[in-house]
């Protein structure tokens, strides 16, 4: 290389260092600026210790409502950390503060931002390995979209709610039926999933719940409803034919699997029984299959308005109980 190329490179290389030092301070700069502003907050996401510089502050849009921010990213984050349905975290007094993303928007020229909103309970459940699972959630009133209330654990005059969380392995488990519990020890309210909005695409979680009665045998200290799927011990013991669980709705396409049995002082002997099917006219609305004496299940395979009503009868006595079951849509 001659001298002149030599010289050439060297200029462009220190030329090149200048520029991005240029860019670095500048960068700095910005930066000092960004962590200046009242809106900042440093904040942590998912289960890491990790934390991000960010603004939080009202978007415009929602500028009334407390329980709805805008989060806003400094420039020099990772942006691939980020995504929609997932918590973010900051400290308050001394408390962490959990919200969800429920939107996102990365296009130029903005900073990358998204609309969080805030997680005001939990939700809790047993799963099917005993473990007791627990996530936050935004509760909100379903037709009225309440974000205004500052501790949202009731309903609106309808009586429904919907409740959004992040979507993973155990949340994807969650069912039409499930009941769960929401408020504080000696003030809690039960609501059952009347729906799933669990699709493909949809970044997160939300179910449709509906206020129910409490249970006696509700967890009210641990805030934990009793599932549907278990028979709890009763104080009073159980006699005569019983059909479990009382789900009553099943979505077209799925299938539930009941037990009858028939109980002396709440243990079920032997007793077998003849399972029928009333009500609906049509056969190729359901299948009807028959396990056993002891027990049945019921495939809904197209929606319709009647009542599906399966009777059965102890072979043994003729004493007889039923279950009467909404073959739904597919929502």
């Amino acid at each position: 290389m001659d001298w002149f190329s030599s010289f050439q490179t060297k200029s462009t290389l220190s030329g090149n260092t200048i520029q991005q030092q240029r860019i670095n301070a500048k960068n700095d700069m910005f930066l000092t600026r960004f962590k200046d502003s009242l809106m900042y907050n440093a904040v942590g996401l998912g289960d890491t210790n990790t934390l991000y510089d960010t603004w939080i502050s009202s978007e415009q849009a929602y500028t009334q409502l407390i329980n709805i921010k805008k989060l806003e990213l400094a420039p020099n984050q990772d942006l691939s950390k980020f995504y929609t349905g997932q918590y973010v975290y900051w400290t308050v007094d001394d408390v962490n503060e959990v919200w969800l993303i429920t939107s996102s928007d990365k296009r130029p020229p903005n900073n990358p931002f998204g609309l969080i909103e805030k997680c005001d309970s939990l939700l809790k459940w047993i799963d099917g390995n005993g473990v007791i699972q627990s996530y936050n959630v935004v509760i909100s009133d379903k037709v009225e979209r309440d974000y205004l209330k500052p501790n949202i654990n009731g309903t609106s005059q309808e009586g429904y709610i919907t409740v959004k969380l992040e979507k993973d392995n155990n949340t994807n488990l969650l069912r039409m039926n499930d009941r769960f519990l929401f408020g504080t020890e000696g003030n809690y309210n039960a609501f059952k999933v009347d729906f799933v909005k669990n699709f493909f695409n949809f970044p997160y979680l939300e179910l449709i719940m509906y206020i129910d009665p409490i249970s006696p045998y509700d967890d009210l200290a641990s805030g934990i409803a009793n599932s549907l799927n278990i028979i709890p011990p009763s104080p009073t013991p159980i006699n005569g034919n019983v059909i479990t669980p009382n789900v009553t709705d099943i979505l077209q396409g799925n299938t539930e699997i009941y037990m009858v049995q028939h109980l002396v002082n709440g243990i079920a002997n032997s007793d077998t029984f003849t399972i029928t099917a009333s009500g609906v006219n049509s056969s190729s609305n359901y299948i009807l299959n028959i396990i056993d004496g002891n027990s049945f299940s019921v495939t809904n395979l197209l929606f319709t308005n009647v009542p599906l009503v399966v009777d059965c009868v102890n072979d043994l006595d003729g004493s007889d109980c039923s279950i009467s079951i909404n073959l739904k849509g597919t929502f």
